[in-house]
């Protein structure tokens, strides 16, 4: 069977060969595969009470244990194997499509409705909307007031960009080094795999293992891009006990990661981040009781002794693979900070005045949020304006790190996006006649935001990695040729770039071919970052793969339903809208034969007025680069 690539062409057909092995092995194996299936589908049934699908390793889920432990909220825990790969199981799924822990089910609990929440922000918001404080004092965890709300919101966001550059440290020096000391070889581990593991998912986890799934040219910059959101926490938190003027999600939130730091190789040293230092050991006593005692342990001896569990792991498992300390980029970071203050005044003077109850939203042609702030104003009726923004900035930054998308009301900057657009939504039509695109109702509310999260963990996980290849990739090439190659080797230097340069190139160089003047130019230094034929066959199939499987989920979903959440019109419904107009740039397109239910919902949301303008303006500016639809 051919496969259609990113480029529409056929790929090789898979070896029969290979094939007939590989269902063989599937037949010798079908009974264990079985008995496996029972039980995870026994262990992901419904539970009466309150029950958190949790790993005691999992900072997410640490956030939502502090919780329940501080509002005193009696739970029962169902512990998830993350390296077995239990929460992408079927039964699993059920809980949460994206395939993540925490999942906090409720059923048969006087007071509260049933249901099943995931992603732990999301969490932590009902319960603190649902039951009130204990032991927080007089104010919420999340502020009422929709500016107070914003900011808190706008932290979690700068925790969540840390993904980026913060997960390839945690994947080697965390849990690689676990890997190890558990297993005596790679074959060991894959033997606890499932049977049915997306390729994905057993490469990373393998990869691990062997300590190759990032170079250390490519630590070296996510350590950057890390220290870099941590100079900026370091700014906010002077003078101060908390970020907010008292104790707040935000601390609840940063925390579980920032507490990772030292343990995966990326010391936070009190004399450089005195600050950091200072509220780390504040919140100590505050949050203690939330990490399990082994965790605990573990944390402790990586971030003191860390070379000692290095080389019992290597010991045990054969090999030599070494533990890298990013510290050892903090000199370059702190060299080119003040570049981060001068560009900070400039934005400002280039954003210019806007006025009171106006908003100038930051425009990137690659890029969904800004689509989707645009079309909440425009629902609402709100006066904005657009600022056009390099779409570089935005590359290898999925997770939006450091506060790359950004949006001015009057004189306040909002950084994100879901806080941005509660913000926008809570600030305006006030005196319209229409509803608020975020629902009152709590659980209606959360299942909106799950929405959310849906959509961008859609696009961090399945769809990147065709759209950058495919769309920005050649953006690249339009904009930098022979003649002006030196800009684009200049980025560096710049500060906006000291994580992602190697991720540009990487994808600049995808389009160099071999032998020409532009190869000469740049093969040696970066020929390097090419991805092998293969590879990139296995990756493109791989991807398509995992996108339709999304797409499939939606329309089912979506089956005699007009919105995604409730009755009516929601900013889940804008999320998703804006993300799906990026299809057809990896190849996929939602077609009525294989979507019949998205392709109705998409269809009648097209014809409302503004829906239908954001659908163009993508179309105008990016319509060139898609991949026609095959007849």
């Amino acid at each position: 069977m051919s496969h259609p690539s990113i480029d529409g062409t056929a790929l090789p057909a898979d070896d029969e060969e290979r094939n007939g092995w590989h269902k063989k092995k599937l037949l010798l194996e079908k009974p264990r595969a079985e008995e496996v299936n029972k039980e995870l589908e026994n262990k992901f049934r419904a539970l009466k009470g309150i029950t958190l699908y949790d790993s005691p390793a999992s900072p997410c889920s640490r956030r939502v244990r502090m919780v329940l432990i501080d509002k005193e909220i009696p739970y029962q825990t169902v512990e998830v194997d993350l390296l077995k790969g239990e929460q992408i199981h079927p039964a699993f799924l059920k809980l949460n499509p994206n395939g993540k822990v925490p999942v906090l089910t409720i059923f048969n609990i006087e007071g509260l409705p049933n249901c099943v929440l995931y992603e732990s922000n999301v969490i932590t918001e009902f319960l603190d909307t649902v039951i009130p404080n204990v032991h927080y004092g007089e104010h919420a965890l999340y502020p009422t007031d929709p500016w107070e709300r914003a900011r808190v919101k706008m932290w979690q966001d700068w925790e969540l960009g840390l993904t980026d550059d913060f997960s390839p440290y945690m994947l080697q020096n965390m849990v690689g080094v676990a890997q190890r000391a558990a297993f005596p070889s790679r074959d060991a581990l894959e033997a606890t795999l499932q049977d049915d593991l997306p390729e994905k998912q057993r490469e990373m986890i393998l990869q691990t293992y062997d300590g190759t799934y990032r170079t250390e040219e490519e630590l070296s910059h996510h350590a950057m891009g890390c220290y870099q959101s941590l100079l900026e926490l370091e700014k906010a938190l002077n003078g101060q006990d908390y970020l907010m003027d008292f104790l707040s999600i935000a601390e609840i939130t940063l925390y579980p990661r920032l507490h990772q730091f030292g343990s995966a190789g990326l010391p936070i040293q009190g004399s450089v981040f005195p600050n950091i230092s200072r509220y780390l050991g504040n919140l100590w006593g505050a949050v203690r009781k939330s990490e399990p005692m082994k965790q605990w342990v573990e944390h402790l001896t990586l971030s003191m002794v860390p070379g000692v569990l290095v080389k019992m792991g290597n010991f045990r498992s054969g090999k030599k693979v070494k533990r890298f300390s990013g510290s050892t980029v903090l000199s370059r970071v702190f060299q080119l900070a003040s570049q981060t203050r001068t560009m900070d005044r400039e934005m400002l003077k280039r954003e210019g005045e806007v006025q009171e109850g106006e908003f100038l939203v930051h425009h990137y042609s690659t890029a969904a949020e800004p689509l989707q702030v645009q079309l909440l104003l425009m629902e609402k009726g709100a006066k904005y304006s657009t600022m056009k923004r390099g779409f570089v900035e935005m590359i290898g930054r999925p997770h939006g790190s450091a506060g790359r998308f950004r949006v001015r009301h009057g004189n306040r900057i909002l950084t994100g996006s879901r806080g941005v657009l509660e913000y926008v939504d809570s600030v305006t039509g006030v005196d319209l006649t229409l509803p608020a695109l975020y629902p009152k109702d709590p659980l209606l509310r959360a299942k909106c935001q799950q929405w959310q999260a849906w959509e961008q963990d859609f696009y961090c996980q399945d769809m990147v990695y065709l759209l950058e290849r495919k769309v920005v990739a050649q953006k690249l090439h339009d904009r930098y040729d022979m003649t002006n190659l030196d800009e684009l080797l200049a980025l560096q230097n710049d500060v906006r770039f000291l994580a992602t340069f190697l991720h540009i190139m990487k994808l600049y160089m995808s389009r160099v071919v071999r032998g020409t003047e532009m190869w000469e130019k740049l093969g040696k230094t970066y020929g390097h970052l090419v991805e092998g034929d293969a590879a990139r066959v296995g990756n493109v199939v791989m991807y398509m793969e995992l996108i339709r499987k999304r797409l499939e989920y939606l329309d089912q979903y979506l089956k005699n339903k007009d919105y995604l959440v409730g009755d009516m019109l929601t900013f889940a419904d804008i999320c998703v809208f804006c993300r799906l107009l990026f299809l057809p740039g990896t190849g996929v397109h939602i077609s009525e034969k294989l979507y019949p239910n998205l392709t109705t919902w998409m269809g009648a949301l097209r014809q409302r007025e503004n829906f239908g303008k954001i659908a163009e303006e993508v179309e105008t500016n990016l319509g060139k680069f898609f991949i026609p639809e095959a007849s």
